[in-house]
């Protein structure tokens, strides 16, 4: 997804061609610390992504304090080390990033979904209108057939 400080920047200068992907957001907390429902995050400290519009937006809507983080890796360095009481994110980047710094499951609680959202694709207004309507063709073709799915599940975020 775009940062909201970089969709700021860009608004004008680039068309959405199409959402690619449905992404689940949850909140992932130790295991202590269990999240049952949206009222649970309210007063809670939770690392968010610097600039992703729909974390901070999601602060705003459950009542917590969102505590930027350079990438999710941090925020769940900050939930072990106990600086915060949650992480914010899409779950399959959320369980990748844990996988990836080897992090023990049994610390972390169940993931508590808040939220939906899609990745989109975005493509430069430069680009001619016949090209744009091609890639946004090929684009829906892909997404269709399984291939974008596919790609995601073997080259995980």
């Amino acid at each position: 997804d775009v940062c909201s400080s970089d969709l700021d920047r860009i608004a004008g200068q680039v068309e959405d061609i199409g959402p690619v992907q449905s992404i689940i957001m949850v909140a992932w907390a130790r295991v202590e610390t269990p999240l049952r429902d949206a009222r649970d995050m309210a007063g809670k400290t939770v690392a968010v992504v610097r600039g992703a519009r729909q974390e901070f937006d999601r602060a705003k809507e459950l009542h917590f304090i969102p505590f930027p983080c350079k990438n999710y890796e941090l925020g769940f360095k900050m939930l072990m080390a106990g600086r915060v009481d949650a992480v914010l994110g899409p779950l399959q980047w959320l369980v990748e990033t844990a996988r990836r710094i080897n992090l023990n499951r049994r610390f972390l609680g169940q993931p508590l979904a808040v939220g939906r959202d899609f990745m989109h694709v975005y493509v430069s207004v430069s680009v001619p209108e016949a090209v744009r309507g091609r890639l946004r063709k090929a684009l829906n073709r892909l997404v269709e057939d399984g291939t974008v799915a596919r790609l995601r599940e073997r080259y995980p975020i």
